[in-house]
């Protein structure tokens, strides 16, 4: 079984990277999963969602901007 890559999205003073899915920033176990800070190498089921729904809020955000500037001028 392969190991699990995760979207790298903290540091700490150690060098350990913390994971875009885990609830409280703590480095990820290099013996059981791996790291990556490229969106496209990602194979963590719950980074993979956590990027989707990212991904979806910028989406929104942009449509809303583009909204009021219409309205505004």
């Amino acid at each position: 079984m392969a190991k699990r890559v995760h979207k790298a999205v903290a540091v700490n003073q150690r060098g350990g990277v913390a994971a875009l899915c885990s609830r409280v920033p703590r480095a990820v176990s290099m013996t059981q999963a791996s790291w990556t800070l490229t969106d496209k190498f990602v194979t963590c089921p719950k980074c993979l969602e956590m990027l989707r729904l990212e991904e979806h809020l910028d989406e929104v955000l942009v449509a809303n901007r583009v909204a009021r500037l219409a309205t505004d001028g």
